[in-house]
């Protein structure tokens, strides 16, 4: 994790200015299917496709990553009285009874026989009566999910309207020690066998909204959500890479497209940041994935800004492909990266 926006529960402070609209209403026989949120993207002019061949970009990647109706009748009695209902206690309408909310910096998962954890961040106010996006938040090579949701604040910017992913990567995949597993195609990948994991879990716990679940992830992280978005086009919405690169393949025949392109799988909304700086990722690794999902979106080359500036906008398309080319900024996340990730997800 495809182009309606999310549903949420809290209408946004005055430091949105136009991504969502109304304030949601509880339901009493289902879980409600959220407010209405505006596209805050622009329209398309300009840029360069490069094509890609099978490699393994792994020599291009850096290992640092920013380091959670009851009733009772009275008696018998001749004469019939008629009373009110009396007002049932809340029910859970979706995911289990009394799910554990706030920050839990260490949940466990089996996963096959290996045993995973991610940190997981449930709203204080969370409401079983609405469903939740799922976002999940994939750290860099030698990172953790607690040291990367600490670097990235995506979940202040979202106002509790959101239950958030962190998951913890083994940093053992390859001799260049990758967090994630970037290389194996599933079902042969743990680490997408993990993200689906978490997904059955969390949608068996809470009020999750399995039509929103996105992904976003520096570095290696990056280069990770950018295969999980080829590998699983249709279970995510929209992904967020930054200062990373990819997709690939190691498979040769996997470069069937138009000029020995990779092959598409399927459109997401992508929003992608690389720094014009980056002395650990170079830029043109963001550019390939900046055409890789301008291609799965049928969208145009042209671009015109949009918000955050410096972004710019693929023009056209299935869905939105945002590309940041950031002046100056090295190998490190951005200063408007939790806004503008944020912001892109609520409008997709």
């Amino acid at each position: 994790m495809h182009t309606s926006g999310l549903s949420f529960i809290a209408f946004w402070g005055a430091t949105i200015s136009s991504s969502i609209v109304g304030s949601i209403a509880a339901c009493e026989t289902e879980p409600h299917d959220a407010s209405a949120w505006n596209s805050q993207q622009d329209a398309a002019p300009d840029a360069s496709v490069t094509g890609a061949s099978a490699r393994n970009p792994s020599d291009v990647q850096g290992q640092s990553a920013p380091n959670d109706s009851a009733r009772s009748d009275a008696g018998a009695s001749t004469t019939q009285v008629n009373r009110a209902p009396l007002p049932e206690a809340p029910k859970p309408l979706c995911g289990s009874a009394s799910p554990r909310v706030g920050v839990q910096s260490a949940v466990s998962i089996t996963v096959g026989s290996a045993k995973r954890s991610f940190v997981l961040s449930v709203p204080s106010n969370y409401n079983p009566a609405f469903r939740y996006p799922l976002v999940f938040g994939f750290h860099g090579d030698g990172g953790n999910g607690a040291n990367y949701r600490s670097a990235f604040p995506i979940e202040t910017r979202s106002g509790n309207q959101a239950i958030f992913v962190w998951p913890n990567g083994t940093n053992n995949h390859s001799q260049y020690n990758h967090s994630f597993d970037q290389a194996n195609s599933p079902p042969n990948n743990p680490d997408v066998r993990l993200f689906d994991a978490i997904v059955e879990s969390l949608a068996a716990t809470y009020c999750v909204d399995s039509s929103r679940v996105y992904a976003h992830g520096f570095s290696g992280g990056a280069y990770f959500v950018n295969q999980l978005g080829r590998w699983r086009s249709s279970a995510l919405r929209a992904i967020a890479p930054m200062s990373g690169g990819g997709p690939y393949s190691t498979v040769g025949s996997d470069y069937s497209g138009p000029g020995g392109a990779l092959a598409t799988t399927g459109p997401l909304a992508a929003f992608i940041v690389h720094g014009q700086n980056d002395g650990v990722v170079a830029l043109s690794e963001g550019e390939i994935a900046r055409v890789y999902w301008r291609n799965a979106a049928g969208a145009f080359e042209n671009r015109s800004s949009t918000l955050p500036s410096p972004c710019e906008r693929h023009a056209g398309g299935t869905k939105a492909v945002v590309f940041c080319s950031v002046p100056s900024l090295g190998h490190t996340l951005w200063g408007e990266s939790a806004r503008g990730v944020w912001d892109f997800f609520a409008a997709n």
